[in-house]
């Protein structure tokens, strides 16, 4: 794991945390698991334009 650091508004921050005290889960995980949503969607549709752009 790495340590990585960006700004975010204060109500996201806080929609987090929320989400995170719910579930009982670390703000760390509920963010990893974003990212992965977020990457598996975006290489999801990366792929699926390349296709469309195939001869």
């Amino acid at each position: 794991m790495e340590t990585i650091s960006f700004s975010l508004n204060s109500e996201k921050r806080k929609a987090i945390d929320k989400i995170a005290s719910l579930l009982e889960r670390s703000r760390s995980e509920i963010l990893n698991d974003a990212v992965d949503a977020y990457l598996q969607v975006q290489q999801w549709q990366l792929e699926y334009i390349k296709e469309g752009l195939r001869p």
